[in-house]
């Protein structure tokens, strides 16, 4: 999914033609590389290659005191074609992205309770760090925001904070997930090893 390509369209889409910095400050503000996977550093990179495709086109130069002069986009009919298709396939999209760290707590059976415990303490603090961020940005960026920025903006905080609960019930589930499972008595083990060895007809 081209989520950069299909932020920068929308944004010209709704905003009418705007230079390389004023999509990349947008997308700071609201926060869109945490929500949307927008590479904000991969924008004008982005904007290059759409012009190339002919998706948007320099529509002017502008220049503001000692500051470089700056390229103007604005989206074109074929741009327009190309918004449509991405919203629609991100509409169609239900997958959910595999997290790193289960495949990681798959081969943990050997780690130190302390150690992971740690771990996951420092991953729930950074994701209550985020939700604050979120919470201050949202109020800092409010008055700028459509109804449809203001629903994002409460999808991505239910996703936090549904990671933050996670982590938590984790915490709680530690001791027994790490608990190992008693060995069964040696005569138990034994008397199963005989009956494997009785052949059928005995």
């Amino acid at each position: 999914m081209r989520a950069t390509h299909l932020f920068a369209l929308g944004m010209l889409a709704r905003n009418g033609p705007m230079h390389g910095h004023q999509i990349r400050r947008r997308a700071e503000l609201e926060r869109a590389e945490f929500w949307g996977r927008v590479k904000v550093s991969s924008l004008y990179a982005a904007l290059h290659r759409m012009e190339e495709e002919g998706l948007i086109e320099a529509v002017e130069q502008t220049r503001l005191g000692r500051f470089p002069a700056r390229t103007v986009y604005a989206i074109t009919p074929e741009g327009w074609r190309e918004l449509i298709v991405l919203r629609d396939a991100c509409f169609r999209d239900t997958s959910i992205e595999p997290d790193p760290l289960d495949l990681a707590l798959s081969f943990s059976d050997d780690v130190d309770e302390q150690y992971l415990r740690s771990v996951i303490e420092e991953r729930l603090a950074s994701l209550r760090t985020l939700a604050e961020s979120m919470d201050r940005q949202e109020q800092q960026v409010r008055q700028y925001l459509t109804p449809f920025n203001l629903a994002v903006f409460s999808h991505y905080k239910l996703r936090v904070a549904a990671e933050i609960r996670w982590h938590q019930e984790f915490l709680q589930q530690l001791p027994h997930v790490l608990a190992k499972p008693e060995q069964a008595p040696a005569s138990e083990a034994g008397g199963h090893r005989a009956l494997d060895r009785v052949e059928p007809g005995e």
